[in-house]
């Protein structure tokens, strides 16, 4: 049997700015995540960290709730 090496694991931080559309944010973030769950073998291939240029809630273009992240370190 052979067994494949899991390759190291790549940090994305995914910017969310003022006036940011959601789905420019969550849509990668769902992509990166399903990547993680269908790696074979079995890991995390994608540390995933949603970031912004300031602390605290970050408003999107629609205006609705605003969405909080971290600031990148």
């Amino acid at each position: 049997m052979t067994r494949t090496a899991v390759p190291a694991t790549r940090r994305l931080l995914l910017l969310a700015f003022p006036g940011v559309q959601v789905l420019d944010v969550t849509g990668p973030l769902e992509v990166f995540a399903l990547a993680n769950r269908l790696a074979e073998p079995p890991g995390e291939r994608y540390a995933l960290s949603v970031v912004a240029p300031e602390a605290g809630p970050v408003a999107t273009s629609s205006s609705r709730t605003p969405a909080r992240a971290p600031t990148a370190t």
